[in-house]
């Protein structure tokens, strides 16, 4: 930090007891002891924050290119994926759809194969006033399972 050397050292110390004199030279050896400690610690502590600084610029630079070189490498990946699977999947679904369709047989819409509508053709119009068991709220679940074993509901008695 100063180039001083030894001769300078001696130098000094001699200026000092001329100047303050051997009653206050210690006290005063003291004080500038203290100071030169204090600015140590507080350009120490720059320094220390400045290169955590440094430190946290290099690590996010280098989180960038990292995420950048992620970034790439998945559109490197989704366009492969795309090329060698998708693709050719794809062609081979159209190829197999191409296939399937018959003369004189249309194409599926709504979900439903011909074969099932013209299972529900035949079958005729659903009545819509029928209502199921399930959904009579006379019935409770438990009256049905007995009913179903053969046992009594909860208004009869049992056998015996």
């Amino acid at each position: 930090m100063f180039d001083i050397g030894f001769s300078e050292l001696i130098l000094l110390a001699i200026l000092g007891l001329l100047v303050l004199g051997p009653k206050r030279l210690p006290k005063a050896a003291r004080m500038v002891g203290a100071a030169l400690r204090r600015a140590r610690a507080s350009w120490l502590s720059v320094k220390s924050e400045l290169e955590q600084e440094i430190e946290q610029a290099d690590l996010k630079e280098a989180l960038k290119q990292t995420t950048e070189e992620f970034r790439r490498a998945g559109k490197d990946l989704d366009s492969a994926a795309r090329r060698d699977l998708i693709d050719p999947l794809e062609k081979a679904a159209g190829e197999a759809r191409q296939a399937a369709r018959l003369p004189g047989v249309p194409p599926r819409s709504g979900g439903q194969t011909p074969a099932t509508a013209a299972d529900r053709a035949a079958q005729g119009p659903v009545d819509s006033a029928a209502t199921p068991p399930e959904a009579d709220p006379g019935t409770g679940a438990a009256d049905r399972d007995d009913a179903a074993r053969g046992g009594a509901g909860k208004d009869q008695d049992p056998p015996g």
